[in-house]
């Protein structure tokens, strides 16, 4: 389902109704009532059946909507996660199953940073990893390999020689296939339909994981996406694609939709960029653990306003 614009207060109206009913309260709930509150127009209808799809995909609602904290209406903790669920409802299908799978692989890796987070990890031989926002890594160290699993998010290596003796090479393996150092400091992405890979010292062999006749080695100041069946040819990587490692985005002549494509991965909520102001063009510097503050950056130097529903909801308006 294609997210469209509804009224944030709209949002929350049908949060409010789905915890009632999910949280068992279904006693003090009117049926004629919702149905009034249905035919007010076709945003309170659109958020309604969004709202059922939710409960029919996700099955379980974050923490916060425990019975205990539900039986104050007017409890804080209620609020808060009626506002909580208002934000997920904007969310497509797709990415109600990213948010339900997320804490998760918390839970389950060896290594993880959280949304808005960087996370620095030398592994036993020496090898340095820096997880970017939302990243969570498995490391597999033994007589034969040195491999890290990129379940999800983005990576930065810098990898030291094997002090084993036992010349193990050193891999990362992501869903499209594997990338093998050849003694080097490279970044490797997980995206939604391919990995990407970027090298900036040294060497990385590629090899997609169901095409290994066509694995390719990737030189110093190059990049290039690559799926399980095929990869891109290599081209040139800019120096400031290496920025997020020291928590900056550098952006030169880019949209601007562009830009809050790449701030929303460190933005827990919502952020939104309406379209009739996703074209202009931005160049600057940007610190990605400060989202609010490059927000106000934007504002600062483009005909755009930040409006703020709450701190999980965040929209970039033309200016009025």
């Amino acid at each position: 389902m294609k997210p469209v614009d509804i009224d944030p207060t709209i949002l929350e109206q049908a949060a409010d109704w789905l915890v009632q009913i999910h949280s068992g309260e279904t006693a003090a709930v009117n049926n004629a009532e919702i149905a009034r509150w249905r035919a007010q127009s076709e945003q309170h209808e659109v958020a309604w059946q969004r709202a059922q799809q939710f409960i029919g995909i996700v099955h379980t609602l974050p923490p916060e909507l425990g019975k205990t904290a539900l039986q104050r209406p007017v409890s804080p903790a209620r609020r808060r996660a009626i506002k909580k669920l208002a934000v997920l409802l904007v969310l497509s299908p797709a990415a109600w199953q990213a948010w339900r799978a997320q804490p998760w692989l918390e839970y389950t890796s060896d290594y993880h940073a959280a949304t808005g987070r960087q996370r620095h990890v030398t592994l036993a031989d020496g090898t340095a990893l820096l997880l970017n926002t939302a990243t969570s890594v498995d490391v597999i160290y033994d007589r034969h390999q040195r491999l890290v699993w990129l379940k999800q998010g983005e990576l930065h290596i810098t990898t030291a020689a094997d002090s084993s003796g036992m010349d193990r090479p050193f891999r990362v393996q992501t869903r499209d296939g594997v990338a093998r150092a050849l003694g080097t400091r490279f970044s490797i992405r997980q995206l939604d339909h391919g990995s990407h890979l970027a090298v900036f010292e040294s060497a990385v062999e590629v090899t997609p994981r169901s095409r290994p006749d066509r694995k390719a080695i990737i030189q110093a100041g190059q990049q290039t996406e690559f799926g399980e069946m095929a990869m891109q040819n290599a081209r040139p990587v800019a120096h400031a694609q290496e920025a997020w490692t020291q928590g900056m985005l550098v952006v030169r002549d880019q949209p601007l939709a562009a830009v809050v494509d790449e701030l929303r991965r460190y933005h827990v909520g919502v952020l939104r960029c309406h379209p009739d102001i996703a074209d202009l063009r931005v160049s600057g510097t940007f610190p990605l653990m400060e989202v609010g503050r490059s927000l106000n950056l934007l504002q600062s130097t483009l005909p755009i306003s930040v409006t703020t529903v709450s701190p999980y909801w965040v929209s970039l308006v033309p200016l009025a």
